[in-house]
């Protein structure tokens, strides 16, 4: 039930999706989801934890791989965290993790709450730790602040599809960006920020 709801909420929005839509899609009755987890906020706070899951699983392994090689590089560091966002075949998954987030920070449960402490803040903690050790020069606290401010930046630009249509409006000369194009702009607009 969780995978066919992530499914249909990356497409089409948590807010935007029927209970029977959801149980149709998952083959279920739609008194399974009050079963397994009570009401379908708690089934979207379950989609959220497994995501966070997901993607801080994603993120441990870029980590640990990067920490075995010779030498730690900012870049190295910057792409680890973009990519469960942007990298090639990331992107719904980006996406839906993005509004997810974006939502907590507007309205906020216990539960998300909950996720947040429980896996979010522990990566936040790892990634500050990475980035000390390839910008020496910054203070713990300048780090905070371009670390906060890199996932508000990334959360932002992932969260839906309007930031190609907006690139095409400003620069029309540039044709519609790739999902590559605005990957690649990310990571080196993160990598300036942290220098």
């Amino acid at each position: 039930m969780i995978k066919a709801a992530e499914e249909l909420f990356a497409e089409y929005g948590h807010e935007n999706v029927s209970l029977r839509q959801l149980t149709s899609h998952a083959g279920v009755n739609v008194a399974a989801v009050n079963y397994h987890f009570g009401s379908k906020e708690l089934l979207v706070e379950a989609v959220f934890q497994t995501l966070v899951q997901r993607v801080c699983d994603q993120r441990e392994l870029a980590l640990e791989k990067l920490e075995r090689g010779d030498t730690l590089t900012l870049e190295e560091v910057v792409r680890s965290f973009v990519d469960p966002y942007l990298g090639n075949g990331n992107e719904k998954q980006g996406a839906l993790l993005a509004r997810f987030l974006m939502r907590n920070r507007l309205y906020p449960t216990d539960g998300t709450r909950r996720v947040v402490s429980e896996y979010l803040d522990p990566m936040a903690k790892k990634y500050i730790a990475a980035f000390a050790q390839v910008c020496p020069k910054l203070s713990k606290e300048q780090l905070v602040w371009r670390y906060l401010f890199m996932t508000n930046t990334l959360a932002a630009s992932s969260a839906g599809d309007n930031l190609s249509r907006r690139l095409e409006s400003l620069s029309p000369d540039t044709g519609k960006a790739e999902l590559q194009d605005r990957r690649e702009a990310m990571i080196e607009f993160l990598i300036s920020a942290f220098r």
